[in-house]
Formats: C-alpha cells, structure tokens, sequence
C-alpha cells in the first residue's frame, strides 16, 4: 500500500490517509485500526446519508487504558460514593 501521510506533525491522533492500488480502496489509518473508504460514494452522499450508509466502515481511534492505579481510586472512591446514594434515596423513599 502507498501510504499518502496528509497529518501535520503537531496532529498526531488525526488519522494517516492510505491508499491501496491494488484493491483501489483509501483508508484510514488509526493506528493498527482501519477505516474502509467507497471510492464511489461522494462527501456529499456521505453528509446525506450518514457515514454506515454511505460505505464508510468506521472504526473509531483505540481508546487509551488509564492508569491500574487511577482505576483502584476510582474505584475506591466512586462505589462507596454511589453505595450511600442508593442507601439514602431507599431511606428517602421509604420514610
């Protein structure tokens, strides 16, 4: 594949354009992730349609891991946190 890098250096989470000459098909490129692009289909179908309709196989950026130490205080914090809510909206209800 013939790789058309259409990316500024200071964007790097746009995608890289890629063309096939083979399959005649553009793509994508997030990452390892691909995004399949109709040759025939024009911006303006893909505006009118919307973006599954139109052929374009969207495939979204892979989303990034936080942190397994920002995950355990999350989770420390954020279930006793909803645990009280839910004990205080039953009281509530119930009194």
């Amino acid at each position: 594949m013939a790789t058309l890098d259409r990316r500024p250096p200071h964007f790097p989470l746009l995608p890289r354009i890629t063309h096939s000459a083979q399959t005649g098909w553009t793509y994508l490129r997030w990452g390892r992730r691909l995004t399949r692009i109709d040759p025939g289909v024009t911006a303006a179908e893909r505006l009118l349609w919307g973006e599954d309709q139109a052929g374009l196989i969207f495939t979204p950026p892979p989303i990034t891991r936080r942190h397994p130490l920002v995950q355990a205080i999350a989770l420390v914090v954020f279930v006793p946190l909803a645990a009280v809510l839910v004990v205080n909206v039953v009281a509530g209800l119930l009194s």
